[in-house]
């Protein structure tokens, strides 16, 4: 819609809201004379029996005003009647109407011979206006471009996440990812130390000679403090490597999309799914996905499988019947683990997510906050928050009683494993297989290791988003705008003189394809001389500058400058 369809919209919907007091700031700035008469005339009716305050630079629509304020500098300099202020011959009032007078009645022989007016009438309106989609006589058939749609969502299909090229991007920082893989994998050794020693200290506790008791206490003590010095330093190491690939990363994917972006045409930010809001979520989001991803994920990854591999060999070093029957129910183990953090994180998340409709409507109130206002519409914002909020308080409750029982069975199920543990060591102690010292050892390290596998599931979902960023990232990498403007076989005038010519021209915009907003139209403009385009609002006397912009390509007809395409210069 163009300004002026926007501003009588906006004038209807203050009119039949019937306000005791009307305010008009500009109400008719936009409009071509023909529309602001026709408007004025509706307003002047609309503010009979109501308080009305009318603010305009046209003096035309104050002329029907009870009372006039001139105001200029902050200050009130004259007061009074249409009738009254005018026939004040030195008054501002007066000679502002004099001026306007003056403008619009320029005798013909005074305008400059340099300029072409051209009146667009109605007999050819129907040049500019838009075609309708119902009127077949004015309906054009517009190729569209083959795309790669999914027949199921209608959505362009992205391309097949490629981790290959994304770590391409990353190879810069290859030695930041040898130390951090070395530092990562040398900590999960060192977990594996710590579950080893820990379960050599509580069998310290079975000695029956009190100085042995103290003695290895303070040897183990010194172990652990050794450890968790290591853990420090290797901690940061791995933090550090890790954090730096990442914004490397994160930096090198935001300039090549900043970069990539800038060259786009114009009619690729129509798009619903290139809208600003979504430009600046695949910024500030997709980059810091993948960054995840790459950084800490990778980090996860290796620390995860490091750790599995130094547990199990050591458990079946230790005592490799026991360290057998564990490693067979460990996925019972894991499975508890998981589940009791998935339970918690979704019920968090369902949680958060039945508030949605409630805080879209009070982001909405609190940003339309003036229009509430104007109309007194508190109350039913108020009531509508209550309503949104019902049903999300009812789901919540039945889903607190449906994870307190899943969340329960979860923990008696890891409790029995443990107990099938205790029980199976027991009896290879009974037989002489292990000592109660190895018993401890290899429980310790193995549900240890359990425990950094389950904890490990936020990698499942990480992923999962990770898929979908990278895919997103490489949409716009690989895209190809349909108007590239560093095209080097592309004509470069040295010397431009200024000659337009629009031909035979049919345009519509590519998120509208079925609306023809030009149809055949065709105007010469000659250099060095000045065209004024005027028409009733509406009437696309914009769009034919954007044409001359080359914002979008032409459905049918051409531009030319200078005797030259647009296309190819």
């Amino acid at each position: 819609m163009s300004g002026g369809q926007k501003q009588r919209i906006a004038i209807a919907r203050a009119v039949l809201k019937s306000p005791k007091i009307l305010l008009l700031d500009e109400a008719t700035s936009a409009l071509d004379s023909e529309s602001e008469c026709i408007v004025q005339e509706a307003l002047d009716l609309a503010s009979v029996g109501r308080t009305a305050i009318v603010i305009a630079r046209r003096l035309s629509t104050n002329r029907h005003a009870d009372v006039i304020a001139v105001v200029q500098d902050g200050c009130v300099l004259e007061i009074g009647s249409d009738d009254h202020l005018i026939n004040r011959s030195d008054g501002l009032y007066s000679s502002l109407v004099c001026l306007q007078r003056t403008t619009a009645h320029l005798p013909e022989g005074e305008t400059s011979s340099d300029t072409v007016q051209l009146g667009i009438s109605s007999s050819v309106n129907s040049r500019f206006s838009a075609a309708s989609p119902n009127s077949s006589d004015r309906s054009i058939t517009l190729a569209s471009p083959e795309e790669n749609v999914d027949d199921s969502t209608g959505m362009p299909r992205l391309p097949v996440p490629s981790f290959r090229r994304l770590l391409q991007l990353n190879a810069p920082e290859w030695r930041q990812a040898l130390q951090g893989s070395a530092s990562t994998i040398v900590f999960s050794a060192i977990r594996t130390t710590y579950s080893y020693a820990l379960g050599s200290m509580i069998s310290v506790f079975f000695l029956e000679d009190h100085e042995e008791i103290k003695n290895k206490t303070r040897t183990y003590s010194f172990v652990f403090l050794a450890l968790s010095l290591l853990s420090f330093i290797l901690n940061i190491e791995q933090h550090y490597n890790f954090g730096a690939m990442g914004e490397y990363l994160t930096k090198c994917v935001r300039l090549r999309m900043l970069s990539k972006i800038l060259t786009f045409e114009v009619g690729w930010f129509d798009q619903e799914e290139n809208s600003t809001g979504a430009i600046c979520a695949r910024f500030a989001n997709d980059a810091n996905v993948v960054r995840s991803l790459v950084g800490d994920q990778m980090a996860l990854i290796i620390q995860t499988a490091s750790a599995v591999a130094i547990s199990f060999t050591m458990g079946l070093v230790i005592a490799w019947r026991l360290a057998l029957v564990m490693i067979v129910v460990q996925p019972i183990i894991i499975l508890c683990f998981y589940s009791r953090r998935v339970l918690l994180k979704r019920l968090s998340s369902k949680a958060v997510k039945s508030q949605i409709d409630s805080s879209k409507l009070a982001a909405d109130a609190i940003a339309n906050l003036r229009t509430i206002t104007a109309f007194s519409s508190q109350e039913r914002i108020l009531h509508m928050f209550e309503e949104a909020q019902a049903g999300p308080r009812r789901e919540c409750v039945r889903q607190s009683w449906f994870a307190g029982a899943r969340m329960a069975f979860s923990q008696s199920l890891m409790i029995c494993t443990w107990a099938l543990d205790f029980w199976y060591g027991g009896k290879l102690i009974a037989g002489g297989f292990i000592s109660a010292k190895a018993l401890f050892q290899t429980f310790i390290i193995l549900v240890s290791t359990g425990r950094i596998i389950g904890e490990a599931d936020s990698m499942t979902t990480d992923l999962a988003t990770g898929v979908d960023a990278i895919a997103s990232i490489f949409v716009v990498l690989d895209c190809v705008t349909a108007i590239e403007p560093n095209d080097l076989d592309d004509h470069c005038l040295e010397l431009i003189v200024g000659d337009i010519e629009i031909h035979g021209v049919n345009f519509a915009y590519p998120a509208r394809r079925d609306v023809v907003i030009l149809r055949a139209f065709s105007l010469r403009i000659e250099a060095c001389k000045s065209t004024a385009l005027v028409g009733q609002s509406g009437s696309r006397k914009s769009t034919i500058i954007g044409r001359i912009h080359r914002f979008y390509d032409l459905v049918r007809g051409t531009v030319k400058i200078d005797g030259r395409i647009l296309q190819v210069i």
